[in-house]
């Protein structure tokens, strides 16, 4: 194995499209991924085996989401609709297709999740029907946002939640 030093003007800008090769074009792979860190850069290498070339890839500022906002629904079963939102601090900018894909990948039948076992507040209409009330809410999309921050974790701790790996705070 040869190892290789890449010139630090070989930096170019990714974002969350598949990344392709400054040069010739063609698809890359990523090397080293340190995207989740406060440098969000990512080393990629050119597929194509005429070219190989080796940069480093990282994220536009212009890209970067300091606030996002999970915005999903409460729908009895008379079809009847409450609309609930929370915007979450984003200081690790993780991309919005990245938020997206670790919500859709632990909803129920790829919509639906409880969220009080995500720590969200449940919407709930003022007379509660035993009949036509349930714990589950839809998923609508998580978007970026200018409002105030309104939950006290981030949204990096809020996808630990998501995913088992950390409690929500009661």
């Amino acid at each position: 194995m040869t190892t290789q030093q890449i010139d630090d003007s070989s930096r170019f800008f990714h974002g969350d499209q598949p990344t392709t090769c400054p040069l010739c074009g063609a698809r890359t792979e990523i090397l080293l991924d340190l995207s989740h860190t406060i440098s969000q850069v990512q080393v990629q290498k050119c597929l194509d085996k005429n070219c190989s070339f080796e940069f480093f890839a990282e994220v536009n500022e212009d890209d970067l989401i300091p606030k996002v906002e999970l915005c999903y629904l409460y729908r009895d079963a008379s079809n009847y609709k409450l609309f609930n939102s929370v915007v979450f601090e984003n200081p690790e900018c993780i991309p919005l297709a990245q938020i997206e894909s670790t919500i859709r990948g632990h909803l129920i039948d790829g919509e639906f999740f409880n969220p009080i076992k995500w720590g969200l507040p449940k919407p709930e209409f003022d007379d509660f029907n035993v009949e036509d009330d349930h714990d589950w809410c839809e998923f609508e999309k998580i978007a970026p946002t200018e409002m105030e921050t309104d939950s006290e974790v981030t949204i990096a701790e809020f996808l630990e939640i998501v995913e088992g790996r950390k409690l929500p705070q009661t």
